[in-house]
C-alpha cells in the first residue's frame, strides 16, 4: 500500500499519523491507517480525518465501498481512481461515541472472521494436499520402481500425431477444440470454435472417442503436457488442433490408471524437463513425447490400483468442494458486517 520508494519520489504527499491511506492504482483498494507520520507517492490517496472524525471509523467507512471504488478504476496503462472519485463518496457521520462503538464492534467481528478464514484456508490447503499424497503413495514407492518400463510410443496403437491448424470462421459448420478443453480427466467439448476447414482437410483430424489428448505447447511450463480423454461417446463430430497430440492407448493400458500416472509428480517432472521454449512458449515435440519413459504393472494390477485411487481421489475432491464452499461463505461475511454497521443491514 505504501511505496517503499516513496521517499525517493518527486511526487510525495506528507500525511500525519492517523491518516487513512488508500491505494488508488492497481491493485486498487488496499487500505490502512498510518501509525506514524509518513510520505506516500502518487499511487495512493491520503485522507486526513477532520476534527470530529475518528480514523478507525473513516477506515471502515472506506472499507465498505472498496468494491465500488475498484469498479470505477480505469486507465490505459493500469487501473486507477481519481481524487474526485474518492471524495465523491458520502459516509454517515454519527457522534464520536457512536463512531468508536461502530469501529470497535467491527474490529472485534472482523478479527473473528479473519481467524475463521485462516482456519478455513488451512483446511483447504490440507485437502489440496491429499490427491498428490495419494499419487506419491502409489507412483513413488519401491514397488513402483520394480514395474516394467515402457516408452509412451510403445503404449499406443498408432503413431502420436497432432491435429489441424486452421483459422477461425464464424460461419463454418465444423468446430475445433481449444486448449481450454483440457481441464480435468475428460475434455470439455464446449471449449471449441468454428474453423475454416474443408472436408478433405478435416478427414483424419476428428476427435476419437476414448483417445487421450495432450497439450503440445503453452506459455506456462506447468501446463505443457497436460492431458484429458475424449468422451467415450461423442454426440457431434469435433476436430482437434495442432496444439494437441492424440494418443490412442493400447489394450495394455488401463485408461484410469494412465490418468493417475500421467498426473503423478515423476511424469510431470519428466515432461517439464523435456519442454523447450521459443519466444516464451514451452513445447514438447512428437519425438521427446514418444520417448517418455513410463513404468506400469500388469493390466490386472493397473485396474486394482485405478479403482482404489479413484475412490480416494473422489473423496478428496468432495472434501475440497466443501472446503471451498466454506471459505467462500466466510469471505462474504465482512461485506455483510459492513453493510449492517453502516446501513442498518439494508
Amino acid at each position: 500500500m505504501i511505496s517503499q520508494n516513496a521517499l525517493d519520489s518527486h511526487n510525495l504527499t506528507l500525511c500525519p499519523a492517523g491518516s487513512v491511506v488508500l491505494s488508488s492504482r492497481a491493485p486498487i483498494g488496499h487500505l490502512g491507517i498510518a501509525s506514524v507520520p509518513l510520505c506516500t507517492n502518487q499511487g495512493c490517496k491520503t485522507l486526513v480525518p477532520l476534527e470530529g472524525v475518528k480514523s478507525e471509523y473513516l477506515f471502515y467507512s472506506l472499507l465498505r465501498v472498496i468494491p465500488e471504488l475498484r469498479a470505477m478504476g480505469s486507465g490505459a496503462t493500469f487501473a486507477e481512481i481519481s481524487k474526485s472519485q474518492v471524495e465523491g463518496f458520502k459516509i454517515p457521520l454519527p457522534t464520536l461515541a457512536e463512531q468508536d462503538q461502530i469501529a470497535a464492534a467491527l474490529a472485534r467481528a472482523l478479527a473473528v472472521v479473519d481467524a475463521a478464514r485462516r482456519a478455513a484456508e488451512d483446511r483447504l490447503a490440507a485437502a489440496e494436499a491429499l490427491p498428490p499424497a495419494y499419487l506419491r503413495g502409489v507412483f513413488e514407492t519401491a514397488d513402483a520402481s520394480r514395474w516394467s518400463e515402457f516408452t509412451l510410443g510403445a503404449l499406443v496403437r498408432s503413431p502420436i500425431r497432432t491435429g489441424i491448424s486452421k483459422p477461425g470462421s464464424p460461419t463454418s459448420n465444423k468446430r475445433c477444440l481449444t486448449l481450454s478443453a483440457v481441464r480435468g480427466r475428460t475434455l470439455l467439448l464446449e471449449a471449441s470454435k468454428p474453423v475454416d476447414v474443408n472436408d478433405s482437410d478435416a478427414e483424419g483430424n476428428w476427435l476419437q472417442p476414448g483417445c487421450f489428448y495432450v497439450v503440445r505447447g503453452n506459455g506456462n511450463r506447468e501446463l505443457v503436457g497436460r492431458g484429458a480423454f475424449a468422451p467415450d461417446t461423442l454426440r457431434d463430430r469435433m476436430l482437434f488442433p495442432d496444439l494437441l497430440f492424440q494418443l490412442d492407448l493400447s489394450e495394455a493400458v488401463d485408461p484410469i490408471f494412465f490418468w493417475h500416472l500421467w498426473c503423478s509428480a515423476p511424469v510431470r517432472r519428466e515432461i517439464e524437463a523435456r519442454a523447450r521454449t521459443a519466444a516464451g512458449i514451452y513445447k514438447i515435440n512428437t519425438s521427446n513425447l514418444a520417448s517418455l519413459p513410463l513404468r506400469l504393472p500388469a493390466i490386472a494390477e493397473q485396474r486394482l490400483i485405478a479403482y482404489d485411487l479413484s475412490l480416494r481421489v473422489e473423496a478428496a475432491d468432495s472434501i475440497l468442494a466443501r472446503c471451498r464452499e466454506e471459505l467462500a461463505a466466510i469471505e462474504a461475511i465482512p461485506t455483510s458486517l459492513l453493510r449492517a454497521a453502516f446501513n442498518g443491514g439494508s
